[in-house]
């Protein structure tokens, strides 16, 4: 496919570096304005995440697989999404008991690691872009 575009893993490590960065930038942002939430809203943002995610997830990946193997992103995937339907299922029974303000520091902390992995993977695409 990278052959077919002419594109190169490093460019694609960059474009999807600059992706995750937006989103990573996203979660970090502060959010002050609260409003109300109606059934539109609810659908948008149900539409809305897995575009934000999805090419971030893709490129990732992507690149992922092309530095490992396939057999090993398929493995470690299958072995993710066990571990997420677990983590999941846990937190559904203690969401009751969270503190909102625990969720929105967490999520910045994630937010910042899920940042610091773009900026790592557009170093990477352009030290190798530029053979330094």
């Amino acid at each position: 496919m990278f052959g077919l575009f002419g594109v190169t893993v490093d460019s694609f490590r960059i474009a999807g570096g600059i992706v995750l960065l937006l989103l990573g930038l996203d979660t970090i942002r502060d959010r002050k304005e609260q409003t109300k939430v109606n059934k539109v809203d609810s659908l948008i943002s149900i539409i809305a995440t897995p575009l934000l995610t999805g090419p971030a997830t893709i490129s990732f990946v992507t690149i992922k697989a092309f530095e490992l193997g396939r057999i090993s992103i398929v493995s470690n995937l299958v072995l993710a999404f066990i571990l997420v339907g677990i983590v999941f299922f846990f937190f559904s029974l203690a969401i009751p008991k969270v503190n909102p303000k625990v969720v929105s520091i967490m999520s910045k902390i994630m937010g910042l690691f899920l940042t610091a992995v773009a900026i790592e993977m557009m170093a990477t695409g352009l030290m190798h872009l530029l053979k330094v």
